[in-house]
């Protein structure tokens, strides 16, 4: 029996240990567990696939030197049981240096167990890889940052284009007004003296100027002879030739008249811009023998012109560059606009302008755009525009109204937001998705400000429903949380925050005072944020229910206080039941003894009175048939006595009434015995006494039978 307990025992260690082993291999997390000294004891699958060691590389070894990157607080540990002891049960993220010297980020959730001797420790810790998750947070993060920095930099570039764009409508409209200006002082120059005639003779080659040709170039009459020699030596060397071109082409035929723009000299060394128109004068037979023509002095004109012209060049070259769209309409009829601005809808810039505004934007987008035209509106908005293939995209439109030789036009820059505004919805999902997970987490997440207040600067949203405060009663008193704690709790935490400075993060659990006045457990665990100097610029931290953990843990003590109790009473029972075990038997062994005896006593009377009464030529057969007699009693009584030696001293009761005629419900109300319980008896009587037969009747089998009353 101790063999087979032993192999049970065996048996059922192998089992657990190998479900050990399988939880441990199958498991998703990393699992370890540390000696006192720090050396690895269990190092399981997961922590070989994070970590590129094998289990037999590292066990034995120690867990800070090989996977605690330099520098780490774990290598200034003077004795790793201690710092157990202080923290046995703890949850942090923290680096872990792998094979290939690659560093990534776990969630640790550590936990010690403690043996009864002082050395006996072991420190188990479980985590998750977190490291692509903290690189998605820190991309996500970046990303935002590089959006809202991108956002900034287009709003700025946008802002100065627009401020150069209408500097440059400014200075265009400023050209425009001087052409205008020019053009009239053009009209009047005849009467102000700004235009000279001439008058060339062909046969003599003598020729008229007039003195305010001469005035223009600075001169006075004398000092200019009346010659077409003299006259020409100021004209701009650049321009003599292309002038006589000019003249030979019209007296030739070759052109309908004689107007040129030419250059001349003026006395200051100055350029003059001279417009020269001329026609012939002939004779009766068609000859040209005079020629008569005016110079006007056009200067300004021509550098009103060129000025228009620079400014319209750097406009075009300004808005060809720009990536935003730019059109200049007239009542939404478009008259110009950029390659940019062409190529955002679809068509190429000669098929673009001359088309209709209306044609671009969807019918409500086309109301908010008569609408800004109607009422000269610069404020920007958004729509939703229309491109030639008859695709749509969110589009951020700015126009201003101005006046161009007395029209009113309009011209509007255009940036395609489709991306912006995608970007937008993700980040908002992103967030959105953020918001839930922080609501839906156990977890309370909160940001404090610096010392030595610590005024709380964010709180989720969740702590209505797990503390049931509202974020802006954290708000509105710095010292609420502190208010809060347990007055037990209270100088203990207080001292825990006094290493905040030395640490860097801090875990603990205290008491903490609902809404409705009952205390709940929270974890706590929280790290130091620190400014540019150093210095600690505020908290973060995250707050855990674990009052189950805490009530289970109680009543797990209790329970095993119980299992104690029980398992002590468990032994004086056993005890006991050895005790009445022995006691059976030896009832058993009497009752044998007195079977034997009882059928021994019933045989020898019957055969003495048998030999008195056959006398002596009878006593060989008499004796014979005593043999005989014992011979089949005594198997009777073999079988008789093995039978009735296995009833139980309750079976022997039972039978006793049985045989007085007794019915089971009297039996059991003799013997305070379920009703139930006596038919089992039965059931195991006829067993044991071998009565297969379902035909005999106990109670009659058992009147039959000779046995002990004193069981």
């Amino acid at each position: 029996m101790t063999s087979r307990k032993e192999k049970s025992t065996r048996d059922s260690y192998g089992n657990e240990h190998q479900f050990v082993r399988t939880l441990l291999d199958t498991s998703n997390s990393l699992i370890v567990c540390l000696d006192k000294d720090a050396r690895i004891t269990i190092f399981n699958r997961e922590c070989e696939k994070v970590t590129g060691y094998k289990a037999e590389e590292v066990l034995g070894e120690s867990w800070p030197a090989i996977f605690m990157p330099k520098g780490h607080l774990s290598h200034q540990l003077d004795n790793f049981a201690d710092w157990v002891r202080l923290h046995p049960r703890d949850t942090y993220e923290g680096p872990l240096k792998t094979k290939s010297g690659k560093i990534r980020t776990i969630l640790w959730s550590n936990s010690a167990i403690f043996g009864p001797g002082e050395d006996e420790i072991t420190a188990v810790a479980i985590g998750q890889d977190i490291t692509e998750r903290k690189r998605a947070e820190e991309k996500l993060r970046r990303t935002h940052r590089e959006l809202e920095k991108r956002v900034q930099e287009r709003t700025s570039e946008i802002v100065k284009r627009n401020i150069e764009l209408k500097k440059q409508i400014e200075s265009r409209q400023r050209a425009e007004k001087a052409l205008l200006e020019s053009e009239q002082r053009y009209e009047m120059a005849t009467s102000a003296g700004r235009v000279g005639v001439w008058d060339w003779d062909l046969i003599t080659n003598e020729m008229y100027i007039d003195p305010k040709l001469k005035a223009m170039l600075g001169y006075e009459d004398h000092e200019i002879r009346n010659s077409l020699d003299d006259w020409g030596q100021y004209v701009h060397p650049d321009d003599t030739s292309e002038v006589m071109a000019e003249v030979e082409n019209y007296r030739a035929g070759r052109t309908k008249k004689y107007e040129v723009i030419h250059r001349m000299m003026h006395k200051d060394g100055s350029v003059r811009w001279i417009l020269a128109r001329g026609t012939f004068i002939r004779d009766k037979n068609g000859k040209p023998v005079r020629m008569i023509g005016t110079d006007t002095d056009v200067t300004d004109r021509i550098r009103a012109e060129k000025a228009l012209k620079e400014n319209q060049e750097r406009f075009k070259k300004l808005s060809d560059a720009a990536e935003e769209g730019i059109v200049i309409h007239e009542n939404g009829h478009i008259v110009d606009a950029n390659e940019a601005c062409a190529r955002m809808f679809g068509y190429e810039l000669e098929e673009f302008i001359g088309r209709h505004v209306k044609d671009t934007a969807i019918p409500e987008t086309w109301d908010d755009i008569r609408k800004h035209i109607e009422t000269r509106d610069g404020s920007p908005y958004e729509g939703i525009c229309v491109r030639k293939d008859g695709t749509q995209f969110e589009c951020n439109i700015v126009g201003k109204p101005y006046d161009y030789q007395g029209r009113s036009m309009r011209v509007a820059v255009l940036r395609d937001i489709s991306w912006r505004k995608k970007t937008e919805k993700e980040l908002l999902n992103t967030k959105q998705r953020l918001d839930h997970l922080i609501s839906s987490s156990p977890a309370v997440i909160y940001s404090c400000g610096p010392p030595p207040d610590f005024p709380t600067t964010f709180i989720s949203n969740n702590i209505q429903e797990r503390l049931g405060y509202s974020p802006q009663d954290f708000y509105d008193d710095p010292f609420f949380w502190s208010k809060q704690i347990h007055p037990d709790d209270s100088e203990r935490i207080s001292a825990r925050l006094a290493e905040l400075d030395n640490k860097g993060t801090l875990t603990y659990e205290y008491r903490f005072r609902l809404k409705n006045g009952k205390y709940v457990w929270l974890f706590d665990e929280l790290s130091v944020m620190r400014d540019d100097k150093g210095e600690i610029g505020g908290l973060i931290g995250s707050w855990f229910d674990i009052t189950d953990r805490k009530e289970a843990e109680s009543r797990l003590r209790e329970t095993a206080d119980q299992l104690r109790v029980e398992q002590a009473a468990l032994s004086e029972k056993n005890i006991a039941l050895k005790e009445i075990l022995n006691h059976i038997e030896r009832e058993r062994k009497d009752y044998k003894r007195q079977i034997c005896y009882d059928v021994e006593k019933a045989i020898k009377p019957l055969m003495g009175r048998l030999k008195a009464i056959a006398g002596k030529g009878k006593q060989k057969e008499i004796e014979s048939l005593e043999l005989s007699l014992k011979s089949i009693l005594q198997r009777d009584i073999d079988v008789f006595r093995d039978r009735f030696s296995r009833l139980s001293p309750r079976e022997l009761e039972i039978c006793q009434l049985i045989k007085q005629g007794k019915s089971s419900k009297q039996i059991s109300q003799i013997l305070s015995l379920a009703l139930v319980t006596v038919h089992k008896h039965r059931e195991l009587i006829r067993k044991k006494l071998g009565l297969t037969n379902k035909n005999i009747n106990l109670s009659s089998y058992l009147q039959n039978q000779d046995f002990p009353n004193n069981t």
